[in-house]
């Protein structure tokens, strides 16, 4: 069989030079949905089993991923932006834009301006905790791509636990309507 993606010869279920699964098919209209959908629930390198691994082994999630593991996992990117958009449509729904506005409307124009624009401010937190990073944690040689990448995940990570933060607040609060 000749690889799709790399054009190496090979037999077997996987390509030996890139690794591409034997056999891949065009797609269409009626496996679109679920090759979508695949990598959210895929046990094994899927979102869900990223968050997973991200709760219960960061460190050796986050060496393995940095040492060439990633097969398994999400790419941290890839998790940061699908993260920030669940975060986003939970963000809307939770109540907190209302309890911020009453709060921002006292407060000065730092605050209001912070407020407006937090999503930039917590991607802006990225390359400066890298940078604080690779200075402070100098032993252990990373360089700071590896930082981004670390620091990525760590901030992706912690927008997971405001999501279930702000889902527990729409299902506590009273009155509540849902989505």
């Amino acid at each position: 069989m000749e690889c799709k993606n790399c054009n190496t010869v090979f037999e077997g279920n996987y390509c030996n030079n890139c690794g591409q699964k034997a056999g891949e098919q065009r797609f269409t209209l009626k496996h679109l949905p679920a090759e979508f959908l695949h990598g959210f629930y895929h046990v094994h390198g899927g979102l869900l089993y990223t968050i997973k691994e991200l709760f219960t082994r960061p460190g050796e999630t986050l060496r393995g991923y940095i040492s060439g593991k990633r097969i398994e996992y999400f790419n941290p990117f890839t998790y940061l932006v699908l993260i920030s958009l669940v975060g986003g449509f939970v963000y809307k729904y939770s109540g907190v834009p209302d309890h911020l506005n009453e709060n921002f409307l006292a407060s000065g124009e730092t605050l209001r301006f912070t407020g407006k624009y937090f999503s930039y401010r917590m991607l802006l937190t990225i390359p400066a905790y890298a940078l604080m990073c690779s200075i402070v944690y100098k032993s252990f040689k990373y360089n700071l791509a590896e930082h981004l990448i670390i620091n990525t995940f760590l901030i992706s990570q912690s927008m997971v636990l405001m999501i279930v933060w702000m889902l527990i607040s729409i299902i506590i609060k009273p009155g509540n309507q849902g989505f």
